[in-house]
């Protein structure tokens, strides 16, 4: 359903949600392909809310810093 241009992270996010849309809506087979068309709107919504700066609790996964950098 994506291009090879999609990074990795965007699909891995899209798998995680699509799973997430599928057990929402009850776990009803044949709904894959809705499934993944709802969890790529969610989260290119939430993208473009978070990059409009309006309340938004998606973090591309590449821009989250688990630690605070050290100094040598």
């Amino acid at each position: 359903m994506f291009s090879k241009t999609q990074p990795d992270w965007f699909v891995k996010e899209v798998q995680a949600r699509s799973y997430s849309v599928w057990e929402r809506e009850g776990r009803k087979d044949g709904r894959a392909g809705c499934n993944w068309a709802r969890a790529t709107k969610e989260i290119v919504d939430e993208f473009r809310a978070a990059a409009a700066g309006t309340n938004a609790h998606f973090t591309p996964p590449h821009l989250v810093v688990s630690q605070r950098p050290t100094r040598h």
